[in-house]
């Protein structure tokens, strides 16, 4: 939000066990110019595995979003791929420019 990127909003969400909460949810400013139109996995996990701002990685906030979900039993499927490409571009790039140290975030 920092960016302008997103803008809060309060939704309902429909749970599996038919229950229904109200959750604080992040929506992309489709306009923005820091958005990426594009979101098949291999155009975004780049982005993910290297982008970084003033409140930390972008692979950070992925992979505790990933880790929240699967906590209160809302695992995504795609969310759960792009983590894991996310990991394993980490895992190239550590390899591949270890004297980067945590500029990949790993």
């Amino acid at each position: 939000m920092i960016t302008g990127c997103y803008r809060p909003e309060w939704c309902d969400l429909h749970c599996q066990n038919g229950e229904t909460i109200t959750a604080l949810v992040f929506v992309s400013q489709d306009q923005h110019p820091l958005i990426e139109a594009d979101t098949c996995i291999h155009r975004v996990a780049p982005l993910i595995a290297r982008a970084s701002g003033p409140l930390g990685t972008n692979a950070q906030y992925l992979f505790a979003l990933e880790e929240a979900l699967k906590k209160h039993g809302m695992a995504d499927e795609c969310l759960t791929a792009l983590a894991q490409r996310g990991r394993e571009l980490q895992e190239q790039a550590k390899q591949a420019y270890p004297q980067q140290g945590d500029w990949w975030g790993v």
